[in-house]
This record gives C-alpha cells, structure tokens and sequence, in this order.
C-alpha cells in the first residue's frame, strides 16, 4: 500500500493544506465501549457534538449535538446486531453514515442484479481502533478489505477537533490486486425524512436547470425552488425519488424544525473533471432521505488509490422559515 503511484484528493470546503497533511501522532488510545448493544463502539465528544462509530456496522451510527439527540436515521430494531463473520444472508439497513466502494451501475458485474447490495458489496463487519491525537482531536479509523472481484482495502478516518462542530471524514480505497471492476468513493448519510434538503446545482449551461432525476419518479416542480446556485427541495409523503447533479462543489444540507445537517466536500485539481457527483435519494414512505457523494468512477491499478475527505456538520439553531432561499444563505454563514 505504501507503493500507491496517485492519490486523488477531494478536499473539504476549508483550506486544502488542513486535510492533506498526515495524521497527527497518536498520544493515547480510546477504548471502545457499548453503545444500544454494540460493545466495540467509538465515541468521539468534544462537548458541542457527539459522535459514535461502530465498526460492527461499517459507519457513523450516531452524530449530534453534544447531550442531543442523534441527527442520522438509525434503526433501532437492529441495535446492537452485526452482520455474521461469514456472509450475511440479507441486506440490514441499519442508517447513519457509511461508503460503499462502487458505484451501483456496476454491481451487476459482481452480483445477479442492482439491489439489493451482497456480501462483495456490503453485509460484513468492519474492524477499527481509535486515539487521540497530540493537537487533541479524538480520531477513530475503520478498514475492511473487499476481496474478489473488486480487491481493494477501504478506509475511513473519522477527526473530531476540540472546537469544531463539525467531523471529517477522510475515505480512501487502495487496489490490493488486479482487477477489471472501476471503484468509487461512495459516501452516504441518512436521517429521518427532512422538511427541506438543499444541494448545490452544476450550473454547466445558461437555462439548464444543472439537476436532473436519476431514478424513480420526478419531484414535482412545485417542490423545487432555485436560489442562486443552489436547489432546495421539499420531499412530500408519499414519493420515492433520485435526483442528482455534478458540480466542483458538493454542499448538501438537510433541514427539520431549527437543525439542519450540512455535508460538504469539494475536487481539487486530481479528480479528471473537477467535479463530484452529488445524489439525494428520497423515501417517504420508509420516512428517511440520504445525502449522498460519489467520486468519480476510476479502474485502478494495483497499489493505486483514491481517496476524499467530506465534512458533516450539524447546527442546532437554524430558525424555521417560510422562504427557503433565506434559510439556506443563513445556513451557509453559519457553515465553514
């Protein structure tokens, strides 16, 4: 792994020199504890968010303010549970914040269809240890390698500073061995269906909308409202949908009475086109939404690797307002 010839970097919207530097040396260990049932679960604090990583589970089950309630969907009903070491019969979603290593348009080369995601895909633990590093952000890591026919070893390296509110989340992927499968760095955050969720549009000609529908039926135009380069939708109750665009800044905020979540990452010159694929996926019948971001899809070869680091922010005290386009600037100056 230490061969790899490129890392394609995607930083986050704060200066690119934060997040490109290595690691600070870890100073002390953080012993897991038991979290609703999981008992090698990671809390990262900092006394204004909280935040728990359970590598039983492969993600971020729980971010929030600090003493708050948990901003990410999470199953309750599967509390506690894990996939088995071996291969887990049937997909569990479980919520929170997780990456897959391929885009969907490819599972079918390693699996009989598009969905739901098998064991190459997903449905197995992952392990992880965590620290605290010596400019005191608390920093958890979780790795799992994917064999056959993908053959690449994921990574997720969670940093809570001591004043932030805010974590960042840097992913990578590194081709182990051969192989003919494109990756991609797909980063998705689940939470309870939201009143609002704005994006960011690529806005790539004068009259293009700079979104479009993805996958199932289109929102009705009614729930969209453009502001600037921004879109803010408003999910009704009873619709399932998947809309998307491709912009050099991926900025996505899911809004629900005064909080909002804010996923954030941006390209720098190493991705081809200079622009992340951002997709908002919406079930209101299961009640939940998902910001998600893709990097773009690349063959690697052996020892090569890709990596971007996203950044997931909650505020607590965005006042609830008739006009989207107002709520959504006061959420930009209140975001990093």
């Amino acid at each position: 792994m230490n061969k790899a010839k490129k890392i394609l970097l995607l930083a986050v919207l704060t200066p690119v020199t934060a997040f490109s530097q290595p690691p600070q040396v870890p100073i002390a260990p953080r012993a897991g504890g038991e979290y609703m049932g999981w008992t090698n679960s990671f809390r990262l604090a900092n006394g204004l968010v909280d935040a728990v990583i359970v590598p039983e589970a492969g993600r971020m089950i729980h971010f929030g303010p600090a003493g708050g309630e948990n901003l990410l969907r999470l199953d309750k009903s599967l509390a506690g549970k894990s996939y088995p070491r071996k291969n887990g019969k049937d997909w569990k979603n479980f919520g929170g914040q997780w990456m897959w290593p391929a885009a969907q348009s490819a599972w079918p080369s390693f699996q009989t269809n598009d969905w739901p995601p098998s064991s190459v895909i997903d449905r197995k633990p992952w392990t992880g240890f965590a620290w605290t590093e010596a400019d005191g952000a608390a920093a958890c890591v979780i790795t799992r390698h994917f064999g056959e026919p993908l053959h690449v070893e994921a990574r997720q390296l969670y940093r809570l500073m001591p004043s932030n509110d805010f974590i960042t989340i840097r992913q990578s992927l590194v081709r182990t061995e051969k192989s003919s499968v494109p990756v991609t760095i797909w980063n998705l955050v689940q939470v309870p269906l939201p009143e609002r969720i704005a994006f960011e549009t690529g806005l790539e000609q004068e009259g293009s909308p700079g979104w479009k529908t993805l996958k199932f039926s289109p929102p009705d135009p009614e729930q969209i409202q453009t502001c600037g380069s921004s879109v803010v939708y408003e999910p009704g109750t009873s619709e399932e949908t998947k809309i998307g665009s491709r912009a050099p800044v991926a900025r996505m905020a899911a809004f629900k009475g005064p909080q909002a979540v804010i996923m954030k990452a941006a390209a720098n010159s190493g991705e081809p086109d200079g622009k992340i694929c951002t997709e908002i996926y919406v079930n209101s019948g299961l009640g939940y939404a998902e910001l998600e971001i893709l990097s773009t899809e690349t063959n690697l070869v052996e020892d090569e690797a890709i990596s971007f680091t996203t950044q997931i922010q909650v505020l607590n005290i965005i006042p609830a307002a008739k006009d989207p386009c107002g709520q959504l600037a006061e959420t930009k100056a209140l975001s990093p």
